[in-house]
């Protein structure tokens, strides 16, 4: 561990908040254009950009620290795809009842009383950023346990571009439950800090867990790119209607093969 490490992990965590941070702002304040047009194809890269990630980066790495038998890496990289698909599905769950609730309630009440009423209750931009900023905190302990230099630049990159997408889906959602601006603000920087959290966190743990602690962490962190670029980017995109999906076809793959050509140029 050495001064440039601990600076380019304290330069990516102020990157990825103010990504994040700028992303809820820019519905919140309702500033730019509100369609957003280029946010399907940046969300088809940001996929590719974390599986290219898992695949290339991660696992190779967590094969080195752990043992060759058994195919132990793939066994915790699947526990770690299968957690968070169960954490997330729960806390979806959730999110899906308070939408159900609050529909119900607009039907039945009147403007003025849902006016009244909804800023001082859990709402769903309060559970999506449950769901986002658990997610934040995974990708940024990825980030905290790295050693390598071109690893932290390649994650920064994919994870602020899918932070600055997930920021603007959280504005959008207190705009639309009509959250204060101030309170939407502050919910804003609580999200905008969970990627810092969890790289302070895996750069404190690095310094303390055995190598082989941190290949299990990478082969954990593997799972859950994949799942955030396969069963959740992915889906969310192409399910999308309209979906243009020659475009985001090819963002997708651009952002597999921009890590890929990355990784080779970074390694001269």
């Amino acid at each position: 561990m050495n001064g440039l490490e601990a600076f380019l992990k304290l330069v990516s965590g102020v990157v990825l908040g103010v990504a994040a941070l700028a992303g809820v702002l820019l519905p919140v304040r309702k500033i730019g254009a509100q369609d957003y047009w280029l946010l399907g194809p940046l969300n088809t890269f940001a996929a590719g950009v974390f599986l290219s990630l898992a695949v290339i980066h991660l696992m190779p790495e967590a094969e080195e620290g752990l043992p060759k038998g058994y195919n132990i890496s793939s066994l915790v990289m699947m526990t770690g795809y299968l957690a968070l698909l169960g954490m997330d599905t729960s806390l979806k769950s959730g999110y899906t009842e308070l939408q159900e609730e609050e529909s119900q309630e607009m039907r039945s009440e009147s403007e003025d009383i849902r006016t009244e009423t909804r800023p001082g209750k859990l709402g769903l931009g309060h559970v999506l950023m449950a769901v986002l900023s658990f997610h934040s905190v995974i990708e940024g302990l990825t980030i905290g346990i790295e050693v390598e230099t071109k690893a932290v630049l390649l994650m920064t990159l994919g994870i602020g571009i899918h932070k600055g997408i997930a920021g603007i889906a959280l504005g959008s959602s207190f705009l639309s439950a009509s959250v204060p601006t101030a309170e939407a603000t502050q919910l804003g920087a609580v999200f905008a800090l969970s990627t810092p959290l969890g790289i302070l966190l895996g750069f404190l743990a690095r310094s303390v867990l055995p190598a082989a602690a941190s290949s299990l962490i990478k082969a954990l962190s593997a799972g859950t790119f994949m799942y955030v670029g396969a069963s959740e980017l992915v889906p969310s995109e192409f399910n999308k209607k309209p979906c243009d999906a020659r475009r985001k076809l090819a963002s997708l793959s651009l952002g597999v093969a921009a890590i890929y050509l990355l990784t080779i140029l970074l390694d001269f």
